[in-house]
């Protein structure tokens, strides 16, 4: 069950300590060994975690579903049960949990692994209930955990009636190997997962096809940019997941040059932590756009690319992620089983817990502009019609402006450049109108006539410039219009819902989906303990919704909206109020 060179067992080098200043070193005699803390709370966090879940495993003797555990929507799912099955193994195994060499619990075990032998397709695939049948990228998520758990249950499980659980594993995950060789993928980041798993496959069995599959995807090249960033865009989920299908490959196959991916992105993610120790993720391409994570994901990946590649401020994030967690009481990240694998990290010296809260970063390739002043961040992004977000704390908001010009609708940036005072960001609204047909058309069926032979009249355009420098606590955002006049236009400014807003002449709840036109002042918007300043408000028209194709307002957002005709030249100021 060796695939011999694609991936043999290997030593890792460890790197040198890192030299760490006075401060640090102190530091880390003062609070005893962090990493050791880390792992004992992991090790109760997860035990947590497996009590609460055990309630969800069917027992029905003779039922289809017996062994698996229940999804958040009540039904056995194999997702579910791989990734809870996990954890139980990994209790199991350790001799620091209180579920170690439970018989109650490895009956559990195999309970589980018996539900998943049922549910895996005659071709080795499993599915994602969800959504995705006969699914190879999702065989590949659950191999990926199943392996890892197998290398656990090799390296403790050196008992004889260990020995069943190993020929279970090994059954599953070669099966599902031929399921993924022979499969076929949807989103980019589906890739490195099937390469991955295919890789650790060819490891355990020898099966040269797998190997084959897998160089086939990794013949595509790992897109990830200069900047670090994936095509996804997902920092709040898939740049994670690639992360991690990259530190599997450089494992499996002995080539650390995918690392070097894996770096990039962590570097970028170091400037990604908003003032509340959220994750930005208002860039992302998928489902966790907009949302609210916090960068858990992340931790074991910045503490194994320190310790595997010698980066101390790798080690410092890794340490303020755990000790963030700690504070707002979650519970620690889903990685026993890492630990396991690799004992030294328990041991490994932790410089003082740490992320960038003083930034400006501009990646061009990847456009977005990403600035953090302590307790306040501005980002900028290109292609975006939500182009500009401003948070304080934990409140923000974020600035569209809204054109319905001919068949343009908002304003996308196509353009961010650096100046001497800031950032420029540039935005061309064409107008056009079609032409008669210089010949007569076959038909006069509108509808089966080819259009795109039509000769089209250009103009009028308009222009739109958005410059944003910062200020004392925060911007000035200055919006031009340059071009055709008299177009009218919207500013729209999108708060968090209950939130409370003022100025000189009203002051309101914010409601989720609602909105006002406001004529002057300065806006104060506050919630829970933070506060953003925004103004001089302006309105000369209340033409807000716009024409048809035009984005809806925010349904979870209360939105305000200052309005004027082109040409105009109005700056904003967006800032938190310490500065007053």
């Amino acid at each position: 069950m060796n695939g011999g060179g694609w991936g043999r067992e290997r030593t890792f080098q460890i790197h040198p300590p890192f030299v760490m200043n006075q401060r640090q070193s102190n530091g880390i005699e003062e609070r005893g060994n962090a990493m050791r803390q880390h792992y004992e709370k992991i090790i109760r966090d997860t035990e947590q975690r497996v009590q609460t879940f055990l309630q969800y495993q069917v027992r029905e003797e003779g039922s289809f579903f017996d062994g698996g555990f229940m999804n958040s929507d009540r039904y056995a799912d194999p997702k579910a049960t791989i990734f809870y099955l996990a954890n139980l193994a990994a209790l199991y195994f350790n001799p620091q949990s209180r579920f170690f060499r439970d018989p109650s619990a490895i009956g559990r075990v195999r309970a589980a692994l018996d539900y998943e032998l049922r549910v895996q397709r005659p071709d080795g695939t499993f599915d994602f209930l969800d959504c995705n049948f006969y699914a190879a990228p999702d065989t590949a998520f659950y191999i990926n955990r199943l392996v890892s758990m197998y290398r656990v249950v090799v390296k403790y499980g050196n008992l004889p009636e260990d020995a069943w659980l190993t020929e279970k594993l090994y059954a599953i995950i070669e099966r599902a190997g031929y399921g993924m060789a022979a499969g076929g993928f949807h989103t980019p980041n589906h890739r490195w997962a099937i390469a991955a798993a295919l890789s650790s496959c060819y490891n355990l069995t020898g099966v040269a096809a797998f190997r084959e599959a897998a160089a086939k995807y990794l013949n595509e090249g790992i897109d990830c940019n200069a900047d670090g960033e994936y095509a996804e865009r997902s920092a709040g989920n898939y740049n994670g997941v690639n992360n991690e299908q990259l530190i599997i490959l450089a494992l499996e196959t002995g080539d650390d040059s995918y690392l070097e991916h894996v770096r990039r992105n962590l570097e970028l993610s170091l400037f990604y932590i908003d003032p509340d120790g959220s994750v930005f993720t208002n860039n992302s391409t998928r489902q966790d756009y907009g949302t609210k994570k916090y960068p858990e994901s992340y931790y074991y990946q910045y503490l194994y690319l320190a310790w595997k590649c010698g980066i101390p401020h790798f080690a410092a994030a890794a340490g303020k992620i755990m000790a963030d967690l700690a504070e707002r009481g979650d519970p620690a990240p889903d990685c026993l089983d890492w630990y396991m694998l690799y004992p030294e990290l328990i041991e490994y010296p932790l410089p003082e817990a740490a992320l960038p809260t003083e930034y400006e970063a501009f990646y061009p390739a990847s456009g977005i502009v990403r600035v953090r002043r302590g307790n306040h961040s501005f980002s900028l992004i290109r292609g975006n019609s939500r182009f500009l977000y401003f948070q304080v704390g934990a409140l923000s908001l974020y600035l569209k402006i809204g054109v319905s010009y001919f068949d343009q609708r908002e304003f996308r940036a196509e353009s961010i450049e650096r100046t001497t005072e800031g950032y420029r960001l540039t935005y061309q609204a064409r107008g056009w109108y079609y032409l008669p047909f210089d010949e007569k058309p076959a038909t006069a069926d509108w509808w089966s006539m080819d259009h795109r032979l039509r000769k089209k009249l250009s103009g009028p355009d308009l222009a739109i410039t958005v410059t944003v420098k910062e200020i004392a606590g925060g911007i000035a955002v200055r919006i031009a219009t340059s071009g055709c006049d008299r177009v009218p236009l919207k500013i729209e400014t999108a708060f968090p819902a209950d939130a409370f807003i003022q100025t000189e002449s009203f002051m309101c709840t914010a409601s989720a989906g609602e909105a006002l036109t406001v004529k002057r002042g300065q806006l104060e918007v506050t919630k829970g303990l933070d506060t953003i300043l925004l103004g001089p408000a302006f309105a000369n028209h209340n033409f807000v919704g716009g024409k048809f194709g035009s984005e809806a307002r925010s349904a979870n957002h209360f939105t305000v909206y200052f309005t004027d005709f082109s040409h105009f030249d109005h700056t904003l100021t967006i800032r938190e109020p310490k500065n007053d």
